[in-house]
């Protein structure tokens, strides 16, 4: 069963394909490209907000309220938390990695791998990082880099329909392997079996 936090993840991102339901037949192709960049930024806003809600997943797993002092040092724990989450903004590899590592004590990169499509962590690690430096092109109005991925032979940089269901397929698979990572560390570390 997927986290509270996946849940919520996987709402969102099946927003970003409401944008791809719009009747794209009459639009120029840059209009169609506006289009396909709404939904990718929508699909990367799903993956930012997965990781602060896994951190709140952990700390409602972890809860001990009828341990007084156990409850004071989550309480502490828990607001040190949410204060790293505030400054949280870019769910890039490492800006995610050291969220979850500091606020769980999960380190999810090894289970950050993609076997069935052939990418390993470093490979898994650059594409994240390539998304959302795609991402910050569009959310900000800047021009779309080319990162391999996303450009065509001829060498036009774009986005296209199997790159948006790639990317998502992608962001559903680390969600999936975080899940798993960390349902295993809270069984392995602190002896709770997730509710989720």
């Amino acid at each position: 069963m997927p986290s509270p936090a996946a849940k919520a993840y996987k709402s969102i991102s099946a927003r970003s394909t409401i944008i791809l339901r719009a009747d794209r037949s009459s639009l120029a192709r840059a209009d169609v490209q506006s289009l396909y960049g709404a939904s990718f930024v929508a699909q990367v806003a799903a993956w930012n907000t997965y990781a602060p809600a896994l951190v709140g997943c952990f700390f409602q797993e972890v809860s001990n309220p009828a341990h007084a002092s156990f409850h004071a040092m989550h309480t502490i724990a828990n607001g040190a938390a949410k204060s790293y989450i505030e400054r949280f903004n870019t769910p890039n590899t490492e800006n995610t990695r050291n969220l979850i590592v500091a606020c769980t004590g999960y380190d999810p990169l090894t289970d950050w791998q993609w076997p069935a499509r052939g990418l390993t962590v470093l490979a898994v690690r650059t594409r994240l990082n390539e998304i959302l430096k795609v991402r910050h092109s569009f959310a900000h109005g800047f021009t779309m880099p080319g990162v391999g991925w996303n450009q065509a032979t001829s060498g036009e940089i774009r986005l296209t329909l199997d790159i948006l269901q790639w990317t998502r397929l992608f962001l559903n698979h680390l969600v999936a392997a975080t899940d798993a990572g960390l349902k295993r560390h809270l069984v392995v570390v602190h002896g709770v079996a997730p509710t989720w």
